[in-house]
């Protein structure tokens, strides 16, 4: 659009957690692409199983938050809702990336694949019990899957 891109402006946008601002910028969906590691299961015993990835601390991380994604894994588009953050509802860990995927359950330890964060939905918070936690990740899941309907562009997930 005439505008000077640069590096820091992208990386400005990623962790102010404005992923669509990145893509813009980037001509993509700015992305991540690791293999999935065991997690705690909690999201499993909550009925949202989720694919965890690490964060490398050298690299550019998004805001902490929780995000429509999508996944590129074994040549289909994944939709999915992300976390990104330290589950302060539980216990504060080191940062990480959890995908729950509404219409997928294959086993993915230990398998990698690029997540594209298109949309961001809301900060992390921290809820003064699980039932208040399981009632607004429903409500994460359909704002993410209204988002990815509305807003994907699938030649941006590259």
């Amino acid at each position: 659009g005439g505008d000077v891109v640069s590096s820091s402006e992208i990386r400005a946008a990623i962790l102010a957690g404005e992923p669509e601002r990145a893509a813009t910028l980037l001509g993509r969906y700015w992305s991540i692409d690791e293999a999935v590691l065991h997690g705690d299961q909690r999201g499993r015993t909550l009925g949202f199983p989720t694919a965890n990835m690490a964060l490398h601390e050298d690299r550019v991380a998004p805001r902490n938050g929780v995000y429509a994604t999508v996944a590129r894994y074994d040549g289909t588009l994944l939709k999915g809702v992300t976390n990104v953050g330290t589950n302060p509802t539980f216990t504060d860990v080191p940062t990480r990336v959890e995908t729950y995927f509404p219409d997928f359950s294959a086993d993915l330890y230990g398998k990698r694949f690029r997540l594209f964060f298109v949309a961001y939905l809301r900060p992390e918070e921290k809820f003064s019990e699980v039932a208040a936690l399981v009632a607004q990740m429903h409500i994460d899941t359909e704002r993410a899957l209204h988002n990815l309907t509305e807003k994907l562009n699938i030649d941006m997930c590259r």
